[in-house]
């Protein structure tokens, strides 16, 4: 009886250990999908960036959590047009081509939900977040000529704060769907022309994470 009390003492040691390994593993989760970022300066008309985003987040306990999030989106326009010379053409001195401003806006915040649970599937999300987003400007041209004007890439950061709120589907134990909207504001910041400027954000993100 010795030998047998000491193995269905193991198995429950076993047990719970694995049990609390399992608890332990979703309370972490990895998220990622699509992200809309509408940047809105206070002297220019809004610019709608589409990219992706990605978080890694950590429950604190099953209405609150952690998250590290990452945003990459892209917007791209029309800034003037300029004329370029043919060198191998003499019949046609020039031509009209166009520069184009390619924008990337990367948003990197921490934020802290707290949890609503509408069912057993469904959870709202309300909380804040807050870092910084970078601005980054680069120049293309069509068609791409060597005696187009030059310009080098510029970039600015800027200090973001905000708030959001979204909807997760527990659709499986360890996966999940989320969308959710989030205002931000952003400190006052350096324009391509070294102009100051405030600005405020939408950023709509609509995801697809695993809890482990």
């Amino acid at each position: 009886w010795k030998k047998i009390l000491i193995m269905t003492l193991f198995v429950c040691a076993v047990g719970t250990i694995k049990a609390q390994q399992t608890e332990e593993r979703k309370k972490w989760y990895l998220d990622g999908g699509l992200s809309v970022y509408v940047l809105v300066p206070e002297w220019v008309d809004a610019m709608g960036f589409v990219g992706m985003s990605t978080s890694i987040g950590y429950y604190t306990s099953p209405h609150s959590r952690f998250s590290f999030d990452l945003g990459v989106t892209f917007h791209s326009k029309e800034i003037m047009e300029f004329s370029y010379y043919y060198d191998n053409n003499p019949s046609k001195t020039y031509d009209d081509g166009v520069i184009f401003c390619d924008y990337t806006a990367v948003p990197i915040l921490i934020t802290w939900n707290y949890i609503f649970d509408l069912s057993e599937k469904f959870h709202l999300r309300v909380g804040p977040s807050l870092g910084g987003t970078s601005l980054i400007a680069s120049f293309r041209y069509e068609p791409d000529v060597s005696n187009a004007p030059s310009f080098d890439s510029e970039s600015t950061g800027m200090f973001t704060y905000g708030a959001g709120a979204g909807l997760t589907w527990n659709f499986r134990p360890r996966l999940f769907v989320d969308a959710g909207y989030r205002f931000l504001g952003n400190a006052e910041a350096e324009d391509l022309n070294g102009t100051n400027f405030k600005s405020t954000a939408h950023q709509i993100n609509a995801t697809f994470g695993w809890r482990f």
